[in-house]
């Protein structure tokens, strides 16, 4: 299957991660980031969420 795009992997215990993708950049840096502070310290990103909202006010937007 092709697929488009940039993809975000994690190991299963969040010890590492990579993007996959044809020419991931900085269009898409900001979100890859958050998710892979997501995947990887679920416990802390509650915690670091309203700083990161204050940074960039439209990024948690899809997912509330």
């Amino acid at each position: 299957m092709l697929a488009f795009g940039t993809e975000t992997i994690t190991g299963a215990e969040g010890s590492i991660a990579g993007l996959l993708g044809a020419s991931p950049g900085a269009s898409i840096a900001p979100s890859a980031m958050v998710d892979v502070l997501t995947r990887c310290f679920p416990e802390q990103i509650r915690e670091w969420r309203p700083s990161l909202e204050r940074l960039m006010p439209d990024l948690f937007r899809d997912s509330d």
